[in-house]
C-alpha cells in the first residue's frame, strides 16, 4: 500500500520501473512484439458481425 503523502510520487516510480522493463524487454527480444490482430482493418473485414446501436436522434423542440 502507498503511503497517502507519497502516493503520487512512488506511482510515477513504478510506473516508470515498469517502462523500463518493457523497454528492456523490447530491445532483448525484438522480434515477440509483432501483432497479428487486424486492429486497423474495418469491422466488416473482420467478420464483425455485432448489431451497432442506431445513432440518437435529438428531441425536437
Amino acid at each position: 500500500m502507498l503511503a497517502r503523502n507519497r502516493r503520487q510520487h512512488d506511482a510515477r516510480g513504478y510506473a516508470q520501473r515498469y517502462a523500463d522493463l518493457l523497454a528492456q524487454m523490447a530491445r532483448a527480444y525484438p522480434y515477440n512484439w509483432f501483432n497479428f490482430y487486424e486492429f486497423w482493418q474495418p469491422p466488416e473485414r473482420l467478420g464483425d458481425t455485432t448489431e451497432r446501436a442506431a445513432p440518437v436522434e435529438e428531441a425536437s423542440g
